[in-house]
């Protein structure tokens, strides 16, 4: 009898088992799973950055470069003579740097909020690590100033909902004052040069709203179909499907018709600025905002209002901004492509 016709069918037998063990076998993806991941940020926001980008205004920063640099200053000045003489240094700094004691749309961070004992408002805000504008935190120093926030009033209905560290914009008022050329309420000299507190009398103070909400996307794994019986056996794979997030860099808007060369480059001219703005940092940073706020005033302000860094970054910007802004006031279609930028 001869029996290879019979180990040729149980042979068949078995590879078959094997092809239908293997399809049956779990995947180790077998549903469409979800999940979410943060939109990316706009340019210049890092992942880890938990707090919105606030832009402050030209002449806050250029007040707290002055009054920054004079506590690097003190901190190293040898002896009383070289401390003492940065005070006055620092009261010139600010008359040359402040344009009058209103000032509007300040930025800064909640750090004191309490009430006195007649139940008025007491605020400060601080606009660097070291440095805050507040009221008094008594009627007594306060009369005549009028700095404590009346319980009646709107602003202080504002206050009420506001928390220790929340980001506020402010407008309102310094006070003249012959020693600091705007009055500074520490009890000691250290301590009005390396952690100054500038009375202030605030109109009105207002939540910062966050400019940049991360949104959740959906990234969907989807299991690829399972061979056929007939195919020969191979690995079930996953195919990921992640919606683009990563920013690349704004194009020019395609609904806009006959684009002149002038155009086109007024609005490369300006993605190439934002793009070498936003890898920036710290007080060089400040400096080349600084200039890019000054540049369109008839009479711009100076680079030399910070340290080193701040006039490095400034002069950098003025540098890169030279042939914008002369393209910018000269031609039109180059002003058209400039201010395309989105954002």
């Amino acid at each position: 009898m001869r029996k290879e016709p019979l180990l040729g069918f149980l042979l068949l037998i078995v590879i078959v088992i094997v092809v239908i063990s293997v399809n049956q076998k779990p995947s180790t993806v077998t549903n469409t799973t979800a999940a979410t991941t943060s939109a990316t940020p706009p340019r210049g926001v890092t992942p880890s950055a938990a707090t919105p980008i606030v832009i402050s205004p030209a002449d806050e920063i250029s007040f707290i470069a002055v009054v920054n640099s004079a506590i690097r200053e003190y901190g190293s000045a040898k002896g009383d003579l070289a401390q003492g003489s940065v005070r006055p240094s620092r009261k010139n700094a600010i008359s040359q740097n402040l344009r009058g004691i209103y000032i509007k749309d300040w930025v800064g961070k909640v750090s004191k909020l309490t009430t006195n004992n007649e139940g008025k408002g007491v605020v400060h805000i601080k606009i660097s690590d070291d440095m805050s504008l507040g009221t008094w935190n008594n009627s007594l120093s306060d009369i005549g100033d009028h700095t404590l926030i009346e319980p009646d009033s709107n602003l202080y209905q504002t206050l009420k909902v506001l928390q220790i560290g929340q980001t506020v914009r402010f407008t309102g008022g310094f006070f003249r004052d012959n020693t600091d050329c705007i009055r500074e309420t520490s009890l000691s000299v250290s301590g009005s040069m390396q952690e100054p507190e500038f009375l202030f009398r605030f109109s009105d103070i207002q939540p910062e709203p966050s400019l940049y909400a991360p949104v959740e996307k959906p990234v969907v794994i989807k299991p690829t179909p399972a061979p056929l019986l007939e195919a020969p056996p191979r690995p079930v794979r996953a195919t990921i499907e992640v919606p683009a997030t990563v920013a690349s860099p704004p194009s020019i808007p395609q609904a806009t018709t006959g684009i002149s060369a002038m155009y086109q480059k007024g609005f490369q001219d300006r993605v190439s600025w934002e793009q070498w703005f936003a890898g920036l940092s710290g007080d060089f940073k400040l400096g080349a905002f600084f200039w890019s706020a000054q540049r369109s005033l008839k009479e711009p302000g100076s680079c030399r209002t910070g340290n080193d860094a701040f006039y490095q970054g400034c002069t950098e910007a003025k540098s890169r901004l030279a042939g914008s802004d002369v393209l910018r006031k000269s031609e039109p279609d180059y002003k058209l492509g400039w201010n395309a930028y989105p954002g």
